[in-house]
Parts: structure tokens; C-alpha cells; sequence
């Protein structure tokens, strides 16, 4: 998922958001994926386009960093335990064919499920004659889904999913309004 970085002139990081928010208007912004056990110290503004400047999520001192540091470390954890969250509790279906099944609903598998869906509809639409697929989690795809199942289950997902995105979303907010390393540290980050 991508997050939305705001930051002044000279790189330093203001604002670090992800999922529905807006951007802001005359404030330098980018939105960027951040790679996995990785959050970002900076922004390089020396260079054009500019760049994010990344540090390994393991390689903080807590002695030594600064508070913006340790807020992006502590917001990356909390995505970090968020997307651990999700591929330890997968949500529990009868989508398909009315059988219960445990389904995975990872960033990865919410995103490789809406694609299905939207090919799926285009195919439709556009009279191709296309079987979609799917799996339940630890089981091989079967091509016998049906696009209300695909769409049944997308559904029970985000259910599921949003307010525990909401919930990261308030996590990453406190530990944004925190103003001392204390402060940022006494943020549950745990789902």
C-alpha cells in the first residue's frame, strides 16, 4: 500500500499517511510503496524528482535517534504488525458453494482479489468467455468460482480489513501528534 509523505524543503518528514486521505495543497508530498523492514528517514531534496532516503526498520538506536525518527520506525512497525495481523487471521467464508472455508486476506490477496474481480467484469462486459479462480487459504486454485462469489467474498474481507486499517490509521496519528520520545513509545502498535 502506498503512503502519502509530506515534508519541507529540505526533507524533513511531516506527515506519513496511507489508504483514503487527501493530499495537501502548496506542501511538498509523494506518495511511495515502502519497501518491507524499511521506513523512511528523509526525503532527499537535493536531487530531482526527489527521493526518499530509507533505513533498515532494525538499525534504530533508541538513545541516539531523533523523535521523527523513532515515529517512523514506530509507524512502520505498526504497518508491519498490521499486515502480520492479517495473514494470522484470515476471515472465515461460505462464498463459495456454501462450504465454510478460511480465506487469506493479505495486502498482497486483497489486491490479487480485486483484480480477479475487475477481469472477471471486463470479460463479461465484453462477452469473452473467462472462468475466474480462486483458492482457499493452503489450497490450489479451482476455476469453478463464480464472479458474485469473488465479489461475496471481497466483501467479507474489507469487512474485516477497514477497521483494522482505521485502527493503524489512528495508531500512525498519535504516534504523529506525540511530542516526546516517551510519548511515541507508550502508542500500542499491537493488533
Amino acid at each position: 500500500m502506498k503512503s502519502l509523505i509530506i515534508y519541507d524543503n529540505t526533507g524533513k518528514l511531516y506527515y506519513q499517511a496511507s489508504g483514503n486521505v487527501n493530499e495537501p495543497i502548496g506542501l511538498p508530498f509523494m506518495w511511495v510503496e515502502i519497501p518491507e523492514g524499511k521506513y523512511i528517514n528523509r526525503i532527499d531534496t537535493l536531487i530531482t524528482p526527489h527521493q526518499p532516503i530509507y533505513w533498515d526498520i532494525n538499525s534504530l538506536d533508541l538513545d541516539t535517534c531523533t523523535i521523527e525518527e523513532l515515529k517512523a520506525y514506530q509507524i512502520a512497525k505498526s504497518k508491519e504488525n498490521l499486515e502480520a495481523y492479517l495473514e494470522n487471521n484470515p476471515v472465515t467464508s461460505k462464498c463459495h458453494g456454501g462450504i465454510k472455508k478460511n480465506y487469506s486476506i493479505t495486502k498482497e490477496k486483497q489486491s490479487l482479489l480485486t483484480q480477479m474481480i475487475l477481469i472477471t467484469q471486463v470479460a463479461i462486459q465484453a462477452g469473452i468467455d473467462y472462468q475466474p479462480s480462486w483458492n482457499a487459504q493452503g489450497e490450489p486454485c479451482t476455476y469453478d468460482w463464480t464472479l458474485a462469489e469473488l465479489q461475496q467474498l471481497a466483501f467479507e474481507a474489507e469487512a474485516v480489513v477497514r477497521p483494522l486499517v482505521s485502527k493503524q490509521q489512528t495508531i500512525e496519528a498519535h504516534i504523529n501528534t506525540a511530542k516526546t520520545k516517551d510519548d511515541v513509545m507508550i502508542v500500542n502498535i499491537e493488533f
